[in-house]
């Protein structure tokens, strides 16, 4: 592994280059979180996997498992409380509101898990 160093004002830092694609590091909002959560809880592991180029993959699946947990977890809950396309086409509003508060507190169960 050969590295590259560049100056900024009187310290050479170095040039850390991913190989993968830009498309292939993008994350979503829970593992954003995860990122944040690790770099301030655990700064040494966030170095670790950052320069091993293991933390846009880990947080990548972070986001992902997140994301069909909180599919999984809304559904079940819309079967529990009854709401259906019916409610959507008697009173689209009621549905909405029922939807979002499902969606908040299912979001606020997950993060909390993170």
């Amino acid at each position: 592994m050969q590295l590259t160093y560049k100056q900024v004002g009187n310290f050479f830092i170095p040039e850390i280059k991913n190989d993968k694609t830009e498309k292939s590091s993008i994350i979503g909002k829970f593992g954003e979180i995860k990122g944040k959560y690790l770099m301030d809880k655990n700064p040494a592991k966030f170095n670790g996997m950052l320069l091993s180029n293991e933390l846009i993959p880990y947080l990548q699946e972070v986001d992902n498992q997140a994301k069909i947990k909180m599919e999984l977890i809304v559904s079940q809950t819309m079967k529990k409380q009854g709401i259906t396309e019916e409610l959507k086409a008697a009173d689209q509003m009621a549905w909405v509101q029922a939807i979002n508060n499902i969606k908040s507190q299912t979001e606020a169960l997950v993060i909390s898990e993170l």
